[in-house]
């Protein structure tokens, strides 16, 4: 009461001089020259606007409050003239902080590398901009979750969302303020967009344009296939090239416009970051090996002593592939297993292993209109090769044939043609035509499906019998009843052989040791299971079971069939583990094995191609180029992981299927040979810009492949199969 009572007198008073409260607010806030100046006046106003109590009084005359218990309407107060000010302090602080963001999306430079994509990170972005613009921020906030879905849903982040839109706006402008809309330009032309999203998705400043991106990838392409040159003088470069067919389709039909189905070469360069290039005393050291090993060829004594070191190297390893059988069957249940930690269990050491950290980076060459079957073919696709490497000229070309060694590796027609060119040039003039410069060597991936065919053929039967096509025929499978080069015979062919075997290790198991089921194996101490699956294998998986049923006369074709199929199915198991692991100790230990298979196959040229290596590996490399082709001429590794070794082979059809997923990338269904010329070393950097986009969105989570249907049913309908035909009793 005694403060009302003062401003009413206050008031009063300033009535009595004429002046009202409008008017003394105004001169006290910077009104006239004279009030702006006045000592008593300045205090005053100081006190006003440094006071606790300024907030509390805009925020009611915005909102003026009610008396309590009223329900009249809310008094109008100041709200318009507050707004009116507000919207004009929010313009002038919008713009200040849009200044501010300008500079973290800035980039006015024309091209656009590997390292600009993969160096940008939303969340990194993100907090820059909540730092630089910390009002706007909270604005876009507020506009993006109400209050009860920050309560009910605290997953929910916008913040991602509020950096894209901060973006376009700045996108929109300026068109320097494009950092993120470049990498989205360059991500979905990865991703195929069409030419009408793109524009609609411009329109938007969501991404650059098509021509944009499409101008850009031309410069990545060129950029790579510079940096490929340069590490050709630095690291060891392994080359691999291979046929690649390309369909072109056309809707308007004219003479000189027809669909065609044409055939091309794809090269790719594996770069090692860890190993140089071939020194000039290691070729001429190479040089001078394969002269003299021109002379003392590998014998039958020699192979077959190499033979029994690897049986004694491979020993361990199919031993653990059969009790590895046992442990994964969900019957035996090794998680509920008492002695499960035992170190018995442990894998055995690798041979050989090579390091997952070792790894790889791949540079895709231009990709030609050039086929490479042929004798001229190859010659014609190494020599393109070289061209595109800068290595055409004169001067190139004596330091080849002096200083320089690449290595190549192929399919085996590849390799034989290579080597064939390299016989029929062997009196040539220079080492450059003799083709002294090359280094070859055939890839593991098609020794693998090699290698499975050759089961298939050999163990196929027929349906009335006990080979593989009565399994298949028992499980229904299609597609692989007789082999065929093109779509996934392989992969199917590859899984059924792991399954069969599986189902034949397991009911071997529950032969040898005289149980009604595998969970009865749980009562067995690790010393009892491991010398029971030493048993499996000398009664059911070797060659000594095999001998011995020879020996005794025995004649039933079936259970000899069986211990053939375990021992050559463990080696192809065994094979195939080590390669996606690394060890190629005991991939060079598989090679007396493969040779007498491709022997007893009748395949002579694989057989050839694994004596030419033997040979190699033996008598014409010096010891330190030999470790150099085992560690990098044979498998590399992308992602640095124990098991994510491939062959370069197996690298090489990825990047063709590649190649032909990416064909209309350009031109669409017009896009022919000139485009995937020009865009195809772009390919590297395509995918390192899909991986990184979709890591920083976690796009990534969704994951590459589906997930195998689960096998178990296979596998006991086969072992009620076996267990029906006593396929390991002896019926003579």
């Amino acid at each position: 009461a005694t403060l009302a009572k003062t401003i009413a007198e206050i008031i009063n008073f300033m009535l009595s001089k004429n002046i009202n409260l409008p008017l003394f607010l105004a001169a006290l806030t910077w009104g006239t020259p004279e009030c702006t100046q006045d000592r008593t006046i300045m205090r005053a106003r100081s006190v006003l606007m440094n006071s606790l109590e300024l907030s509390q009084i805009l925020e009611k005359w915005h909102k003026p409050p009610r008396p309590p218990g009223s329900t009249n309407p809310r008094p109008t107060g100041a709200k318009p003239a507050i707004e009116r000010v507000a919207k004009l302090c929010v313009v002038d602080i919008v713009k200040r902080e849009l200044a501010n963001l300008s500079e973290i999306v800035w980039n006015d430079s024309r091209k656009m590398t590997e390292q600009d994509i993969t160096s940008l990170h939303i969340k990194q972005i993100t907090s820059e901009m909540k730092a630089a613009a910390p009002m706007l921020w909270e604005l876009f906030d507020t506009m993006a979750r109400s209050s009860k879905q920050m309560k009910r849903n605290k997953r929910k982040d916008p913040d991602r969302i509020i950096t894209i839109v901060l973006s376009m706006l700045l996108y929109s402008r300026n068109q320097h303020c494009n950092k993120l809309q470049k990498v989205f330009g360059i991500y979905f032309k990865c991703r195929q967009l069409s030419i009408r999203g793109f524009d609609v998705l411009h329109q938007l400043g969501i991404t650059m344009s098509s021509t944009w991106a499409q101008n850009t990838l031309n410069g990545i392409a060129q950029d790579n296939m510079d940096t490929l040159v340069q590490y050709m003088d630095k690291l060891l470069v392994v080359l691999t090239y291979d046929n690649v067919n390309i369909k072109r389709v056309v809707y308007e039909q004219r003479a000189d416009h027809q669909t065609t189905f044409d055939n091309g070469a794809a090269a790719t360069g594996f770069v090692k970051q860890s190993c140089g290039p071939l020194t000039p005393d290691q070729i001429t050291r190479i040089k001078a090996a394969r002269a003299e090993g021109i002379f003392k060829p590998i014998d039958c004594q020699f192979i077959y002593e190499l033979e029994e070191t690897a049986n004694r190297t491979l020993h361990p390893h199919i031993r653990f592939r059969i009790l590895q059988a046992l442990l994964d069957s969900p019957e035996f249940n090794f998680k509920a297993y008492q002695y499960r930690t035992s170190p018995l269990f442990d894998p055995p050491n690798a041979v050989r292993p090579l390091r997952p950290d070792d790894t790889a980076i791949q540079f895709l060459f231009r990709t030609v209109k050039m086929e490479e079957t042929s004798y001229e073919g190859n010659d014609n696709v190494v020599k393109e090769i070289l061209r595109q490497l800068k290595l055409d000229s004169i001067e190139s070309r004596e330091k080849l044939g002096r200083e320089k060694m690449i290595p190549i590796v192929g399919d085996q027609l590849t390799v034989d043609r290579l080597r064939n060119l390299y016989k029929f040039r062997a009196e040539d003039n220079s080492s450059y035509e003799r083709m002294e410069h090359i280094l070859d060597t055939f890839g593991w991936f098609h020794l693998e499906m090699i290698d499975a065919v050759s089961l298939h053929r050999q163990y196929s039967g027929s349906a009335a019998t006990r080979g593989l096509l009565h399994d298949f025929t028992l499980l229904n499978k299609k597609g692989i009843s007789r082999t065929i080069t093109k779509g996934p015979f392989f992969h199917h062919l590859d899984e059924a052989i792991h399954h069969r075997l599986e189902a034949h290790l397991r009911y071997a198991w529950i032969i040898t040791a005289g149980v009604k089921k595998l969970s009865d194996l749980r009562e067995r101490t690790p010393e009892q299971l491991l010398a029971l699956a030493e048993r499996v294998y000398l009664e059911h998986a070797s060659t000594l079971a095999l001998d011995k049923m020879a020996l005794s006369g025995n004649c039933d074709d079936i259970r000899h069939q069986a211990v053939m199929w375990n021992r050559d199915g463990l080696h192809y198991v065994t094979l195939r583990k080590a390669v996606k692991e690394g060890d190629v100790g005991i991939m060079e230990a598989m090679l007396p094995r493969l040779l007498f298979r491709f022997i007893g196959g009748k395949n002579k040229r694989y057989t050839g191609e694994i004596l030419e290596l033997i040979q190699a590996l033996h008598r014409e490399l010096p010891s330190d180029v030999c470790d150099i082709v085992r560690e990098h001429f044979w498998l590399i590794n992308f992602q640095g992981q124990r098991d994510t070794f491939l062959p370069h082979d197996l690298g090489q059809e990825h990047n063709i299927k590649g190649i032909k997923v990416r064909q209309g990338i350009a031109g669409g269904p017009y896009g022919d040979w000139e485009f995937l010329y020009k865009y195809s070393p772009a390919t590297r950097t395509m995918l390192q810009a899909n991986k990184h986009v979709e890591g920083e969105f976690g796009a990534d989570k969704r994951g590459t492949k589906h997930s195998p249907p689960d096998k178990e049913g296979d596998i006991k309908k086969l072992m009620q199969s076996y267990e029906a035909s006593k396929i390991y009793d002896y019926q003579g």
